[in-house]
């Protein structure tokens, strides 16, 4: 290099060390692609093994639903034979007690099905009554105040 002036030998120099960047710089390109390629493998895996475990977890969240859907069916069934429709009326039934203290109960399932209980309160005693309702009807003849309780159950069952 007996020829070469300080500029030369400089840019020389730069074409060296610009090679050798470039060098380096397409090392390292390939490296972030092979970095790239693992991180996409990898990454699929992750998704396909986390696809799968919300598959299963969604298997097992339908089975869930359909167990409550029964179990729901269940008390639905229940609750149709729970009383569910009440009627009560008040009334004097002697005129010379004073006060409401006798009374006539309507309770009703979600059949219509139940009875009509009425506790007449005297100065003497008191009696109770108990009569079959099925459908909505009593097969026993009811008192006006029977009648009405059951009518304020009936409703009920109509709009409740």
């Amino acid at each position: 290099m007996a020829g070469l002036s300080n500029v030369d030998a400089l840019g020389v120099l730069m074409v060296v060390g610009y090679l050798a960047l470039l060098t380096v710089v397409v090392v390292l390109a390939v490296r972030v692609g092979r970095l790239s390629r693992l991180v996409r493998v990898a990454g699929a895996a992750q998704s396909a093994a986390e696809g799968a475990a919300l598959r299963s977890e969604m298997r097992a969240v339908a089975g869930e639903v359909k167990r409550f859907e029964s179990e729901l069916s269940e008390v639905q069934k229940l609750l149709q034979s729970c009383v569910r429709h009440v009627g009560i009326v008040r009334y004097d039934a002697f005129r010379d007690m004073g006060g409401y203290m006798s009374f006539s109960l309507a309770l009703l399932d979600g059949r219509r099905n139940g009875i009509v209980l009425s506790v007449l309160n005297g100065r003497d005693g008191s009696r109770g009554y108990a009569k079959a309702v099925r459908g909505g009807k009593s097969s026993s003849p009811l008192s006006e105040e029977e009648q009405e309780a059951l009518a304020q159950a009936l409703d009920l069952v109509r709009t409740g």
